[in-house]
């Protein structure tokens, strides 16, 4: 405990996990104008899913580069609603306005990388048997 008091970076992660749970990211969006509002275009993408969830707060996040589209965190009030827009979340391939706007859960450093190093690893089983078809449910990989 005393090494993850040391680090702050590691105590604000700590201290906002509980938050996390109620985050939605929102990957793909176009840096918007001055005039546009942010709040209004997440919630344009959750009404195409069906949703009409109250937005707690909808901030970019990261530093904002040319050429880059930063990532949006969307904070909801419940973490029931951010599962059943997550299990929406695919019909928006289908939209032809938000076709390569992606959503997922937010995640902790330590989960992103562990995602990563997952998804390399179905990359290199799919490589290495083109014959079958390799998943991910719930962090486990999966032969189907």
């Amino acid at each position: 405990k005393a090494a993850l008091k040391k680090s702050p970076e590691k105590q604000l992660d700590l201290e906002d996990e509980p938050e996390k749970q109620q985050n939605l990211m929102i990957f793909g969006l176009s840096e918007l104008e001055e005039d546009s509002s942010l709040e209004a275009e997440v919630t344009n993408i959750l009404e195409e899913l069906g949703e009409k969830p109250p937005l707690t707060s909808c901030t970019r996040v990261g530093v904002n580069t040319e050429g880059r589209k930063r990532p949006v965190r969307a904070t909801l009030t419940s973490r029931e609603t951010l599962s059943n827009i997550l299990r929406k979340a695919r019909e928006l391939r289908k939209s032809p306005t938000y076709s390569r706007v992606y959503l997922a859960p937010d995640r902790t450093l330590e989960e992103r990388l562990e995602r990563r190093k997952t998804l390399e690893t179905i990359q290199r089983l799919r490589k290495d048997n083109p014959n079958r078809q390799y998943i991910m449910r719930s962090g486990v990989i999966e032969c189907v």
